[in-house]
């Protein structure tokens, strides 16, 4: 196993100074985080680019709020927990009634289904950490059509990011809150509609 230290044991292993990410760690906002000895980080605090690179008010507030939730032990109801932490079957629910809802909807030319996949969670304390899931795809006909989809959602609003495998589109369920699926489905029709408009 090749995997990534925890921040912890870096810090355990008596290192001067360490380096992590705020979201990937914590669940929290995007902000780069340094945790070392004192007196280093005193002279960070001196180095002539750290008030042009120090991060906004904003950031500061959601990461406190966030180290608070930690300390008070809330720390499943970060969204980032939320998602992690729903079982494979209850996204699997999800992903059919999602796919009965948009498949009256999506044109002829479009298959959909769905299919067990995994959710990749990103890097920090869960480095390639991989959870199962299930997705909801969309394969055009032409493969060229499922790299125009994927621009059209990008550019949706809200924007819609994907993944593109093999001429399909893919959706993780487990990536979206239920009360934005609605959303998601209109955006998706909307897309799916200048697509054919397009052809």
């Amino acid at each position: 196993d090749v995997s990534e230290p925890s921040v912890r044991e870096v810090v355990k292993a008596g290192v001067d100074i360490v380096t992590f990410s705020g979201d990937k760690l914590l669940g929290g906002p995007q902000a780069g985080i340094i945790a070392g000895k004192k007196d280093i980080i005193e002279q960070l605090k001196k180095y002539p680019l750290a008030r042009a690179i120090r991060v906004d008010k904003m950031t500061l507030t959601a990461l406190e709020h966030t180290i608070r939730w930690y300390l008070e032990e809330r720390v499943q109801e970060l969204p980032l927990w939320q998602m992690m932490n729903q079982t494979a079957k209850d996204v699997g629910r999800r992903a059919a009634a999602f796919v009965d809802a948009l498949t009256p909807r999506v044109p002829s030319s479009i298959m959909i289904d769905m299919q067990s996949d995994y959710s990749q969670i990103g890097g920090g304390s869960m480095p390639g950490t991989r959870i199962p899931t299930t997705v909801v795809r969309l394969t055009p006909s032409q493969e060229k059509d499922a790299r125009i989809l994927d621009q059209l959602l990008r550019a949706g609003n809200p924007p819609v990011i994907v993944r593109i495998s093999r001429g399909t589109v893919i959706f993780d369920l487990r990536t979206i809150f239920p009360s934005q699926e609605s959303l998601l489905l209109d955006t998706i029709v909307m897309a799916l509609n200048q697509l054919e408009r397009r052809d």
